[in-house]
């Protein structure tokens, strides 16, 4: 993990890091360090969900397609929705002069949202399973 790297696979990717690394500074590095942690993180639950489950038959589901298609749906409205924030926080802090602690005020609020947005979909996929529709 590089921390001050701002290369990526897609070029308008780092276009983004280097534009984003320019105007934060020490923040974007603050940033980009908590978010490998993360991913560090959820792919050691991922592995060890799958290591846990491996050759379980308890896992296949009947799933309705149209359940799939609304949490991609979902998921994809929620990724977009919080980068056109995520950009527009940025350009307004930049202009007022106030990135220092800007990172984690946002990583505390995504994560309320998060949390609030995965009870959600658990509740109404318990309401799905338990209306038998």
């Amino acid at each position: 993990m590089k921390r001050e790297s701002t290369s990526s696979i897609i070029p308008i990717y780092e276009e983004v890091n280097q534009y984003e690394k320019s105007l934060m500074g020490e923040e974007w590095v603050k940033q980009k360090k908590v978010i490998n942690y993360w991913l560090i993180l959820f792919s050691m639950v991922l592995f060890g969900k799958s290591f846990v489950f491996y050759g379980s038959a308890a896992l296949v589901l009947d799933v309705d397609p149209s359940i799939i298609i609304a949490i991609i749906v979902m998921i994809i409205l929620m990724i977009n929705i919080g980068q056109l924030f995520h950009i527009y926080y940025i350009n307004r802090l930049i202009k007022n002069g106030k990135v220092k602690g800007f990172w984690w005020k946002q990583l505390v609020i995504a994560s309320v949202i998060g949390l609030l947005v995965a009870f959600v979909m658990m509740f109404v996929m318990i309401l799905y399973i338990t209306s038998g529709i």
